[in-house]
């Protein structure tokens, strides 16, 4: 009996200390050196053999090294290679988690939609094209000023300014009216949303969150238009502001502002 129960000892010993199968095959040292070796794709196909415990700091740069020449290699030049682009920085996030948290990563990645969304724009599918934009400024948090970029050097590129406006209030949202406000794409995607009819958001930035940015802007387009359309747009928002009363006297279709009942 007793010789048993030292056999399943030695059996349990044996089996606690054995190489988890797929896991502890892989060395760092040996990722090291592929890394050393600028191998990226050898380096990708081996990162996961690596056991989760043993997945620190230096497994994740590893990995980004790699992850990210491999989007650096890419070559973005008409819409099927942007659609590419695009598939692989996502799949990349797909097969290896833990660069969804990844500065270095997301950063490039960055890079690449930058280069890439403008050239899969399709005029049919413009909503489905901005939606895109917008949720990847969303899904990102990490990225600093994403929502600009994203508003200025896309979709303020390809569309009308207006329709960057989801984007803008994303920013301001996250890095606040000091860091957003003064952005000049901001101030024309506003000035182009009051004409069109501003709604609750932007008459909320024109009056009180950018009013100091966007004041000027606003007199000044009561200045210097004779539509009375616009005027009856852009009046309301000078409510209340002594700077602008006399702008308002002169220029505006009374009464302005809704009369008290």
């Amino acid at each position: 009996m007793n010789r048993f129960l030292a056999s399943c000892l030695v059996a349990l010993t044996s089996c606690a200390t054995a190489p988890v199968a797929g896991f502890s095959s892989y060395p760092l040292d040996e990722l090291q050196a592929l890394d050393s070796q600028e191998a990226w794709a050898e380096l990708l196909a081996h990162v996961l053999e690596v056991a989760p415990s043993k997945r620190d700091g230096r497994w994740q740069t590893l990995l980004d090294h790699a992850a990210i020449a491999k989007l650096a290699a890419l070559e973005v030049v008409d819409q099927a290679s942007a659609n590419a682009a695009l598939r692989t920085a996502d799949e990349l996030m797909v097969t290896y988690p833990s660069l969804r948290k990844s500065r270095p990563y997301l950063d490039e990645r960055v890079e690449v939609n930058l280069v890439a969304l403008p050239m899969v724009l399709e005029s049919r599918q413009t909503p489905e094209w901005l939606q895109r934009i917008i949720k990847l400024a969303e899904r990102d948090a990490v990225t600093p000023k994403l929502a600009q970029r994203l508003a200025t050097e896309v979709v303020g590129k390809r569309l009308i300014p207006s329709t960057s406006l989801p984007l803008w209030f994303l920013a301001l949202k996250r890095d606040g009216a000091a860091q957003v406000c003064g952005e000049p794409m901001l101030g024309k995607a506003v000035m182009e949303g009051v004409t069109e009819g501003a709604g609750p958001e932007v008459k909320e930035l024109v009056t009180k969150t950018c009013q100091a940015q966007l004041r000027g802007p606003v007199m000044e387009l009561v200045k210097t238009t004779d539509s009375r359309t616009v005027l009856l747009k852009v009046c309301p928002l000078l409510e209340g502001q002594p700077e602008a009363a006399e702008l308002v006297k002169a220029k505006c279709p009374g009464p302005v502002f809704p009369t008290a009942k």
